[in-house]
């Protein structure tokens, strides 16, 4: 707390300005700030093919988290108690047709909500063009190590993610990045991305 000269300290307390900035916190600051450029980053992509989105299906809608609608599908839904995907989610595809397959646009990938039933999360990395995500590797001297299913049995998520390639390859190559320069910040030499 910093305080203006000239006037008794002790009753001056108009004069009281806080000042603070993330790089007070030092590396825990610059996370918090990487942390937040990612999450806007992958927002502004997701926003630049909301309409490709929304053309999917007439019979959905497309929130983004500062939408009144936004919020009313977590509360009235099977995921209001699910705090650990909420925080993470930065838009919902809410389909209101007979298929009922939901997507979470979140900082790691999508997470289908099929008849209300919660899926794993389809990492953007493993979204991408194949050829992309190996010339990102090799430009970066990475191996992209893949660990776990990345799939879900749905034609229709199969569709969705064809019709949105371009976008994944987008958000893919800035996760790829972002993990990168995580990993090296540890280890400060080649590594392995592992997924």
């Amino acid at each position: 707390i910093l305080m203006d000269t000239g006037v008794e300290a002790s009753t001056d307390t108009e004069h009281v300005r806080t000042y603070f900035s993330l790089d007070l916190l030092g590396d825990y600051g610059k996370s918090i700030k990487r942390e937040r450029d990612y999450y806007r980053n992958i927002e502004d992509i997701i926003r630049k093919y909301s309409q490709r989105i929304e053309s999917i299906s007439d019979k959905a809608s497309l929130y983004f988290h500062d939408s009144a609608d936004y919020n009313g599908y977590f509360e009235n839904s099977k995921l209001k108690d699910h705090k650990d995907i909420l925080i993470k989610t930065i838009a919902v595809y809410d389909d209101k047709s007979i298929h009922n397959v939901d997507l979470l646009f979140t900082t790691e990938g999508i997470v289908p909500v099929i008849k209300k039933s919660i899926r794993n999360t389809m990492f953007y990395v493993l979204l991408m063009d194949a050829k992309l995500k190996n010339r990102l590797a090799s430009e970066n001297k990475v191996r992209v190590i893949v660990t776990g299913a990345n799939t879900v049995n749905n034609r229709l998520i199969d569709t969705i993610v064809s019709d949105l390639q371009p976008m994944f390859n987008e958000i893919g190559e800035i996760q790829i990045h972002k993990w990168i320069e995580e990993e090296r910040e540890h280890k400060k030499e080649n590594t392995s991305v592992v997924i």
